[in-house]
């Protein structure tokens, strides 16, 4: 047994990558999910931060997740974001030189919160659902490609988009795609209504009854 469930530490040309146990079920998820506050709801929004490209905030969320497979608090979320690439001064973070107002950056940060939270959760509901061949979620390929959960069905791959059935989600997914070339791939927008999802705590939540929808949907294609 390897230290902290660790099962492999690769070296290869230019690259350096850590492969864990990810063995986690969706109920210890929802436990973790349930005791967790969240602060983040009609908070304002400052014009320069919401304007500002950050590092992304999906890095330290799984980051953190990945280090000791238990999904951060708020405020642990926000400190580790704000010690990684910035600092704090007469309460303004300082990143690269220049001054934003810290409570628009941590409004921020957490309005993201809650979403990654879901997405997060569903991959690990897609995987225990063991519906699919397989199931795949790459960080880096959510934030540089576009693309979100990839699954494996009756021996075919889809990406599936996975947003919130909103004015504001729809907006973004429309900006996402102008982004991105998706030439060749089979990708599945997964919209669901927000009344669909359950609480779970403060954060909303897909159900087995969602995968069964999402089957319905690959059987069409």
């Amino acid at each position: 047994m390897f230290f902290k469930n660790i099962w492999d530490i690769v070296i290869s040309d230019n690259y350096m990558s850590v492969i864990r146990e990810p063995k986690i079920a969706v109920k210890e998820l929802e436990d973790q999910i349930e005791k967790l506050t969240y602060s983040g709801e009609s908070k304002p929004k400052d014009f320069k931060v919401e304007h500002t490209k950050f590092p992304p905030f999906i890095q330290v969320f799984y980051y953190l997740f990945f280090a000791s497979l238990k999904i951060p608090s708020e405020n642990d979320f926000i400190e580790s974001y704000i010690n990684s690439f910035g600092k704090i001064e007469n309460n303004h973070f300082i990143f690269k030189g220049e001054v934003f107002d810290l409570g628009g950056l941590k409004n921020r940060i957490l309005r993201t919160y809650p979403s990654l939270i879901r997405d997060l959760h569903f991959v690990y509901l897609l995987i225990e659902s063991a519906k699919f061949d397989k199931v795949t979620y790459s960080m880096r390929t959510d934030y540089m490609d576009g693309l979100d959960i990839k699954i494996s069905y009756l021996n075919v791959d889809y990406f599936i988009s996975l947003f919130i059935n909103t004015s504001r989600a729809q907006f973004y997914k429309r900006e996402k795609e102008n982004r991105h070339d998706y030439a060749g791939i089979k990708q599945v927008e997964f919209s669901v209504d927000r009344f669909s999802l359950k609480k779970c705590g403060k954060i909303l939540l897909l159900t087995e009854s969602h995968i069964d929808s999402l089957v319905l949907t690959l059987k069409t294609l």
